[in-house]
């Protein structure tokens, strides 16, 4: 069984001295606590996050990365930046990546794979919005973002890859979907992943859920079959619901 992985995605927000703060914080609460945890902060807190965190076993991941290792890319940042400043893990294709920034699958699949070739570990973001929900379509949006998002990733590679299904209707909007639509949001992209590779590394697969994820409606999130853990948005901007949610996963049956 996968060790329940919790991840917070901080977004635009937090200064240096506001994560500073929110580490020295959050490390005690979370110390010796069973789960894969982490953060993803904004490129200007990384080297300060990496450095506050080093053997702590707490994740540090940037919020996106180029899939190009140098040249004239304005505002981007490559793979051996990341590892230069000790950061091994990215998101890789948020909802609002692909809804601000144009990021396609395509894109997405560019930048998985060369993360993956440098050693960055990669959580890919998937999930439908609201007009596909409604018209049905959640399982072929899901299965088209996966296919093309892995495109020509082998196995042994893909075993490094966390997979986040945020519902782009449920994220920062206080909606969460009904138990059965994420138990059967997790089905479909297990059933997919079983097409590309197998079984085995399909159950093997992390897959988290993201979108309105709190204190209050955590625990009840991960008892759902197939959930293996959380990426957290909103409420893992503070260290103590943060540690909350953390603790809501590792006490549901």
């Amino acid at each position: 069984m996968n060790k329940k992985t919790v991840i917070a995605n901080f977004k635009m927000n937090k200064t240096n001295a506001e994560v500073k703060e929110y580490i020295k914080v959050f490390k005690k609460l979370v110390k010796g606590k069973d789960a894969n945890i982490g953060i993803c902060v904004p490129f200007t807190d990384l080297a300060l996050a990496a450095k506050m965190l080093k053997k702590t076993g707490i994740l540090v991941g940037a919020q996106n990365m180029n899939e190009n290792d140098k040249g004239a890319y304005t505002g981007e940042v490559s793979s051996a930046m990341l590892k230069d400043i000790g950061v091994y893990a990215t998101l890789i294709g948020h909802s609002e990546r692909r809804s601000y920034y144009n990021e396609t699958n395509a894109t997405v699949n560019k930048k998985v794979a060369k993360a993956l070739a440098e050693g960055i570990r990669p959580i890919v973001c998937i999930g439908e919005n609201l007009d596909e929900r409604n018209n049905g379509k959640t399982n072929a949006v899901l299965k088209k973002q996966l296919t093309e998002g892995f495109k020509d990733i082998e196995a042994d590679d893909f075993k490094d890859v966390i997979i986040a299904y945020e519902p782009v209707w449920a994220i920062g909007t206080g909606v969460v979907p009904t138990n059965k639509q994420i138990v059967d949001a997790m089905a479909s992209i297990r059933k997919t992943l079983t097409g590309i590779y197998n079984a085995e590394i399909a159950e093997a697969t992390i897959i988290q859920y993201g979108g309105s994820v709190n204190e209050k409606n955590a625990a009840e999130i991960a008892s759902l079959k197939g959930v293996d853990g959380a990426l957290v948005g909103g409420a893992g901007l503070d260290p103590n619901k943060f540690n909350a949610i953390i603790d809501g996963f590792l006490a549901a049956k």
